[in-house]
């Protein structure tokens, strides 16, 4: 491998550890740049715009390690980042908007990936104001795991399963077109979750 090939895999393999600490400790976007600069992770002698291209670093590297968004690279500039649609156009809670123009990035990353939609949602959020929603929620009968399957969502349910690779849209129900969307690696959930006894570890994923 030549030497520049090798520095770079360093380099990105270093800037990867380095936004999975910090996002750990949900500092802020710009805590994260500043890091990677600092470090020397991003070169602005070889990059124009060296800040820009740090934002667009520490933004793909959140989404890809955390598995709640898919960055959109493309559209990333000095002010905007860009999530992916992977609805294909279906707007849910967990992503309420797709791009978000002059972040703040002094915001801790919860409160920053807030501005996107509902992506770390706590346990039992109901987020419909319909209230015949809120008053059949109430009368639901408990699935138990062992009943519920894909095709009992297909059959009984007459419901159309679209798979994700980002966990934040997870079990998202278009209504307009009865699909369900399920996240697809339930094993990078089991492979992420903290020791029981290791209450420091819990991060993003955890949440």
């Amino acid at each position: 491998m030549p030497s520049w090939a090798r520095d770079s895999v360093m380099s990105l393999e270093s800037a990867t550890v380095t936004v999975a600490e910090l996002a750990r400790e949900h500092r802020s976007l710009a805590e994260i740049i500043t890091a990677l600069m600092n470090h020397d992770m991003i070169s602005t002698d070889v990059l124009d715009g060296g800040h820009n291209a740090a934002l667009a670093v520490a933004f793909a590297l959140l989404g890809w390690l955390s598995m709640l968004y898919e960055p959109e690279i493309m559209r990333v500039s000095s002010d905007q980042i860009a999530i992916s649609d992977v609805l294909d156009g279906y707007r849910s809670s967990a992503y309420f908007k797709l791009t978000q123009r002059s972040p703040d990035r002094r915001r801790k990353l919860p409160e920053l990936l807030l501005s996107f939609g509902l992506m770390l949602r706590k346990e039992d959020v109901f987020t419909s104001e319909d209230g015949e929603d809120a008053g059949a929620i109430e009368q639901i009968a408990v699935v138990t795991p062992g009943g519920l399957n894909a095709s009992t969502l297909t059959s009984l349910a007459c419901l159309k399963v679209q798979w994700v690779d980002v966990i934040a849209p997870h079990l998202e129900l278009d209504q307009a077109t009865n699909t369900l969307f399920l996240y697809r690696y339930p094993s990078f959930c089991l492979a992420n979750l903290p020791p029981e006894n290791d209450g420091d570890a819990r991060g993003m994923i955890h949440r």
